[in-house]
């Protein structure tokens, strides 16, 4: 994983469910745990994994390739690591999977700005309206 020169936030801006995590972790009793997240999250990740160590007692390998979405499970490399467990964060399950992927969903923090709502309002009244969002942004989409 490329390193940045940036420091990152003191406060994360995403809600990485850590705690689910770790459940997971010491339910299925994983020794060697794989986690793919996407880029922009990783760094994050990254900086939780010594915690997740500590309180799960797994060893974390965390996936330094781009993950492009549910349906991009990393199974040959998981498997070269011989991990007994892979955590996928932040994309929804694509089609029937082993018993060994467990994925969770990541939640931006986010403000919406109201007065950029106020000023869509009128053209948008009377029209529908798609609106598309990744998943760590659709809980935002009332």
């Amino acid at each position: 994983m490329r390193r940045s020169s940036l420091p990152l936030p003191a406060e994360m801006p995403f809600e990485i469910p850590l705690d689910d995590m770790i459940r997971e972790i010491k339910r299925k009793r994983a020794k060697r745990v794989f986690i793919q997240a996407p880029e922009g999250i990783k760094p994050y990740v990254a900086r939780e994994v010594p915690l997740i160590e500590e309180r799960s007692g797994a060893s974390i390998v965390l996936h330094g390739d781009p993950t492009y979405g549910g349906c991009d499970l990393a199974s040959c490399e998981s498997a070269r690591v011989e991990s007994e467990l892979v955590i996928h964060l932040g994309h929804t399950p694509f089609g029937p999977l082993k018993e060994d992927y467990a994925f969770f969903d990541i939640r931006a923090r986010v403000d919406i700005d109201e007065d950029l709502i106020r000023q869509l309002a009128p053209l948008v009244r009377g029209k529908t309206v798609g609106l598309l969002a990744p998943l760590h942004y659709v809980h935002l989409i009332p």
